[in-house]
């Protein structure tokens, strides 16, 4: 069977396909958001999280730096760019923590997390604002916790990448 896209727009697009499973067949409607990238940045055991409006929830929200992998970018390419634009500061050598996605039947976006602890000879960011980001704010791993129980942080992938992270750090 083959998938028919019914909407293209500059970063998405919304196909349908039909499948035979088990002998029956299952219609499916997938929005397709393409990949996407996020970072956690570690500092004196504080994560760095970008402010930005979001307008489902109408108010600014606390999130790790992250966004779509454009178009003939790797993954890697993709988490570094974003990044920089969201922090202002570059770093390589970004680590791999974890890939997911939000929806396994009709949505389309896998996501990878990567992490990177700081050194104080790295530059780190501390101010930084843009058309996108409000500012940035170092918080403990407790206090993340705490913003995700409470419902401050909404976002999945920022909340998967903290909650990951934490796991990783106790494992190390």
């Amino acid at each position: 069977m083959k998938k028919n896209t019914f909407l293209q727009r500059p970063y998405f697009s919304v196909y349908s396909d039909t499948k035979e499973i088990h002998g029956k067949i299952k219609h499916y409607e997938v929005i397709n958001f393409g990949p996407r990238v996020g970072a956690i940045l570690i500092h004196k055991n504080k994560i760095l999280l970008v402010k930005q409006y979001r307008y489902l929830i109408d108010r600014c929200s606390m999130e790790i730096p992250g966004g779509s992998v454009n178009d003939n970018e790797s993954i890697i390419e993709a988490v570094e760019r974003e990044v920089m634009e969201e922090t202002g500061c570059s770093y390589s050598k970004l680590r791999h923590l974890i890939d997911y996605y939000p929806g396994l039947d009709n949505v389309d976006n896998k996501t990878s997390i990567y992490f990177r602890v700081l050194t104080d000879l790295d530059n780190l960011p501390l101010h930084f604002s843009n058309d996108e980001i409000e500012s940035l704010q170092w918080l403990s791993l407790p206090e993340c916790i705490e913003l995700i129980k409470s419902g401050e942080i909404l976002d999945a992938m920022t909340s998967l990448a903290i909650l990951a992270y934490s796991k990783y750090e106790l494992q190390s």
